[in-house]
């Protein structure tokens, strides 16, 4: 028997052995529950308030109410849309990955199948030609012999393991080409998700103007009054001395003092030097203008806001309100610049227009 004969038989028995798949890389087709309990939460938010709107058109309530109601509704609808949009974004992101990983395990199916193609047809022409048997019969000694025949059974072994392996990735491309359906059909569940959310927010805008126009002159001053929070700012000023008590942070603040933007790309309407709004996107976060002391965290449950007071030394405060979120808690200590809350949604009560803002007010002079 020729040597080519036998390093043929050799080669076909390594490229048999050398067909194993590569790990399939593992798959997170799940978004994450962080933004899933998020979008949850917001729908019953959302929901409790659309049922407490109909209860007070049913009461006759004042319009006023029915606005500071729909204000919420905006803010929270903004945050959902937002949040649909995110998991649209992962869900997109997944898709692209299981469609290459299918592609990837297609190609790797196909050239198992042709390899082996090849060897079985190779395997029946030397089956016909006695080629396995001359194989082994021309063997210049016993040990030659058993060694052929050791060979020929690995030969067996390798086409009976590429055929398991082949299986295998036929099974795991169903799986994975069924994934990618069920993460297409995620895809267009999230897409008309966010149409409803789009359509839901311009109802709501809507409805709000309509709201703002039938607010008597009365309405609109205590809406005004409400959306400020001076009252309630103004009481917090003349408390916070006694909290602020032997504090030291932030006592280098100087009267006069000129600040960096607590809204990163806000805009600021000043309305005296100790009174500014601090207007930006939704989304926008606050930060503390200087170093200080946080001596109040207060939760305003009708209007499911926030105020947060900083007490810089033991002399100057200063407090923002209309915070839909915040990020510290009453005794915290807190940085220049380091982010205290999440501007909340505002309605103007002469156009209608929603805006993002935070109301900053202080004890002292500043500047920007």
């Amino acid at each position: 028997m020729r040597h080519g004969f036998i390093s043929k038989i050799t080669l076909i028995v390594i490229a048999l052995i050398a067909l194993t798949a590569a790990p399939l890389e593992a798959q997170n087709n799940k978004k994450s529950n962080e933004l899933k309990n998020r979008i949850s939460n917001l729908q019953t938010q959302l929901k409790n308030d659309e049922k407490n709107l109909s209860q007070l058109k049913k009461q006759k309530a004042s319009k006023e109410a029915e606005v500071r109601n729909l204000a919420r509704q905006l803010d929270i609808s903004q945050e959902l849309l937002e949040a649909n949009e995110q998991s649209r974004d992962e869900l997109q992101t997944e898709l692209t990955h299981t469609d290459s990983i299918v592609s990837a395990t297609q190609a790797q199916l196909e050239i198992h199948r042709r390899k082996l193609t090849e060897t079985i047809r190779e395997t029946y022409r030397n089956y016909r030609n006695n080629s396995y048997l001359s194989f082994v019969l021309s063997s210049g000694s016993f040990r030659e012999m058993a060694e052929r025949i050791a060979l020929l059974r690995q030969l067996s072994k390798a086409r009976f393991d590429a055929l398991a392996e082949i299986e295998t990735l036929e099974s795991n491309l169903l799986a994975q080409r069924a994934e990618l359906e069920r993460q297409k059909q995620s895809l267009e569940e999230a897409q008309k998700s966010i149409l409803t959310e789009k359509n839901r927010l311009q109802r709501i805008q809507n409805e709000t103007k309509n709201a703002i126009k039938q607010l008597t002159e009365k309405e609109k001053q205590t809406l005004k009054n409400k959306a400020e929070n001076e009252k309630r700012l103004a009481s917090a000023q003349k408390e916070f001395e006694k909290l602020a008590k032997g504090n030291t942070v932030g006592s280098n603040l100087a009267s006069g003092s000129k600040m960096k933007n607590p809204v990163s790309g806000g805009r600021i309407e000043k309305v005296t030097n100790k009174k500014y709004y601090i207007y930006g996107k939704h989304g926008s976060c606050a930060a503390a203008v200087w170093d200080g002391l946080v001596t109040e965290v207060r939760y305003i449950e009708d209007e499911r806001r926030y105020d947060v007071h900083i007490a810089h030394g033991e002399k100057k405060l200063t407090s923002y309100s209309n915070l839909s979120k915040v990020f510290v808690k009453k005794g915290d200590k807190v940085k220049v610049n380091q982010n205290i809350g999440v501007l909340g949604a505002s309605i103007d009560p002469s156009t209608g227009d929603v805006h993002y803002r935070t109301l900053l007010l202080t004890n002292y002079p500043i500047s920007f």
